[in-house]
């Protein structure tokens, strides 16, 4: 019941820029995997099918929206360009080439866990269903949000409740940073009476290299020790660091989250966070 979109982040490149323009996303997504299935048409009147989020009105297949047949890949000069975003000569000369990054990432979407689709739609009471998205800070799940509820809806829902409620919720009830296991065991607050096995989670992941570079410049509910010049600080490189690391008897720095004051969760590093 989750759907995971991995892609290659373009922030890095132009951070200034709010990239939400579907066709920019979608270009720039190297590897999703998808599991769980819900009916789901974008708000151009097609269905796209399984789970997957609707921009056929934008230019993309029903094969694209969802990860099948072949997907042509442009490169991130070409993608920024078409995001408005200026492309200057100190810019061009950081842009990875497209052969490295299918090299890393793959030149099509994967799509995994179709076998479980029957289960979750058996288990939804008709129209009562929602997609909302989840992941950890920085990787983009304002953007996923922004997405589906500007472009898809679930036709079920809007015939039960009303043309407002399209079933795209800005989160999913346990919080959208939280956990997966916080699923079933916690309720974001004004999300208490949510039936949170109703909700397909879209969870989106993040590169863990382009992630921890996100994360050393905006750490959001994460704390943990780093020195200048030196972050994420996964392992000591000087004296200062591994005198503080032996005095404080450990072998990693340790990483803590707070949610909420009630809510911290324990790491032993940044990437044993993104490995939660």
């Amino acid at each position: 019941q989750i759907v995971s979109l991995e892609y290659y982040h373009l922030g890095r490149y132009a951070p200034e820029h709010h990239l939400t323009h579907p066709t920019s996303f979608f270009n720039a997504v190297q590897s999703s995997h998808i599991v769980g299935e819900s009916k789901l048409t974008s708000k151009g009147g097609q269905e796209v099918g399984s789970v997957g989020v609707g921009v056929s009105e934008r230019g993309f297949t029903k094969e694209r929206a969802v990860g099948g047949g072949d997907v042509t890949l442009r490169s991130l000069e070409e993608i920024l360009l078409s995001a408005g975003v200026e492309v200057t000569d100190e810019l061009r000369n950081e842009l990875p080439p497209k052969e490295d990054i299918i090299s890393m990432y793959g030149s099509k979407p994967n799509i995994i866990g179709l076998d479980r689709c029957e289960t979750f739609q058996s288990t939804v009471v008709k129209g009562d269903g929602f997609i909302a998205p989840a992941g950890m800070f920085n990787t983009g799940t304002n953007l996923l949000q922004s997405l589906l509820t500007q472009n898809c809806y679930l036709p079920d829902k809007m015939e039960k409740y009303g043309k407002e409620n399209t079933g795209m919720r800005w989160q999913v009830p346990w919080g959208k940073h939280s956990p997966v296991s916080w699923r079933l065991r916690h309720s974001a607050p004004s999300m208490t009476t949510v039936n949170q096995t109703a909700v397909l989670p879209a969870l989106v992941i993040k590169d863990p290299y382009t992630w921890m570079d996100s994360m050393c410049r905006h750490s959001y509910a994460a704390n943990w020790k780093h020195f200048e010049g030196h972050c994420p600080n996964l392992v000591p490189i000087t004296s200062e660091e591994s005198d503080f690391l032996k005095k404080h008897e450990k072998g990693t720095f340790n990483v803590n989250v707070r949610y909420r004051d009630t809510n911290i969760t324990h790491h032993d590093s940044l990437a044993d966070l993104y490995n939660t």
